[in-house]
């Protein structure tokens, strides 16, 4: 499994020497196990590692017994650990989004300020291959276009990485049992009362057991393929971007000349207008970027009302 993950790495290029790594620590298995094994192999990129956990306070005195394990741990290791605790359900009722959209944000936003203010490179989060095979289907269900089927990145901006995404669940609980580290069990992850528990307690068993015992490999295999695909497709809307697309503080500027372009193309353009000028990524969905090209169609005086206060 080390040689797996060392591998990983280097194909994706997720570290470099000299990184300093932190690592989201839940308590859980996945999180333990990527923490244990980035700690195991530190000196082979020379990096340093450190831990962050936030506290939910959503289920009461196991919250707080989550947070105890990563202390004990981090301490068992000799890794610094930085622990905050956020009210997580006051904070999505003041932000008006789900508990789990709420603890999302405030995870990324602390992991944030300690990259910050502690000079970090990286932050490594702990997805693993059930989780991309989960996330894919997910938004296969939800009518997602080719950016959602493309699951989970190993990488994304702002230096965050997932070093354990080529591991299943089953090799990571495995890796635990092995090293005795008694990860936190969530027990609501255990209750098909949410989406994405549905879809890991019944959805991918059922699939399994009845089409391919193999289908999280071959999602995971799908995934990829698709990934690399709409890189190439990014990077050719990306250059005619640059060329069409022009941004001043309070308006931005499309050159008609762009609708001409393939459908495939003028879509992430108007998708990445749209970001860049918001700067939001939510809120916008692809029935706002066909209006904004019907728009382009019309030779009258005409204007749409987006969201996030665009016109």
């Amino acid at each position: 499994m080390i040689k797996k993950v060392i591998s990983f790495i280097d194909e994706n290029k997720l570290i470099e020497k000299g990184d300093k790594v932190l690592v989201a620590l839940s308590g859980g298995p996945d999180s333990v196990c990527m923490l244990h094994l980035l700690n195991s192999i530190k000196d082979v990129f020379n990096i340093e590692i450190f831990a962050a956990h936030v506290n939910h306070m959503l289920r009461e005195e196991e919250s707080n017994k989550d947070e105890v394990y990563a202390n004990e741990l981090c301490e068992s290791l000799g890794i610094k650990i930085f622990s905050t605790r956020i009210n997580i359900e006051d904070l999505a009722k003041e932000r008006g989004i789900s508990l789990e959209m709420a603890g999302r944000d405030a995870r990324y936003e602390y992991f944030n300020s300690l990259k910050i203010k502690l000079g970090l490179n990286k932050i490594a989060i702990a997805h693993n291959l059930n989780d991309q095979a989960e996330t894919v289907i997910m938004n296969l269900m939800r009518g997602s276009g080719i950016e959602g089927l493309c699951g989970i990145k190993a990488k994304r901006d702002g230096g965050i990485i997932r070093p354990i995404l080529c591991l299943a669940r089953e090799e990571i609980e495995s890796y635990c049992e092995k090293m005795n580290l008694n990860p936190r069990i969530d027990k609501t992850n255990l209750e098909n009362i949410y989406s994405r528990n549905k879809i890991r307690l019944d959805i991918i068993p059922y699939m399994k057991e009845n089409f391919n015992k193999d289908i999280v490999e071959t999602i995971n295999r799908t995934s990829k393929i698709i990934q690399l695909d709409n890189e190439y497709l990014n990077k050719v809307s990306m250059d005619n971007y640059e060329s069409y697309v022009s941004l001043t503080e309070d308006r931005l500027i499309l050159n008609k000349e762009a609708f001409k372009l393939d459908i495939a193309i003028i879509t992430r353009i108007i998708k990445k207008a749209f970001i860049d000028f918001s700067n939001k990524h939510n809120n916008f969905e692809m029935k706002h970027i066909y209006d904004v090209i019907n728009l382009s169609k019309n030779t009258t005086n005409k204007k749409i009302y987006l969201p996030n206060g665009i016109v």
